[in-house]
């Protein structure tokens, strides 16, 4: 699956499934992503800002998605783990 980093009108990070394969497309500062690839994309997050920010970093901006994502994977590790 293609999860696309869109700076508006995305789903915040938690409320993506996160699980499986998952390619995170971000763009660049500034421009953000081509229309094309927003659109072949499956699902599109959006982390959620308060004034006075406007947008993130890319590099900061995808940390937290893969974090979200990886702390989601290490939750369903230890729930299996501790119900055997």
């Amino acid at each position: 699956r293609i999860v696309a980093a869109a700076p508006r009108h995305g789903r915040d990070p938690d409320a993506v499934n996160w699980r499986g394969r998952v390619a995170l497309v971000v763009g660049g500062e500034g421009h953000g992503l081509a229309d094309p690839a927003v659109a072949r994309a499956d699902d599109l997050v959006t982390i959620p800002m308060t004034d006075p920010v406007e947008s993130l970093n890319v590099a900061v901006a995808a940390a937290i998605a893969f974090g979200v994502g990886g702390r989601d994977a290490a939750k369903r590790f230890l729930d299996r783990w501790t119900a055997s």
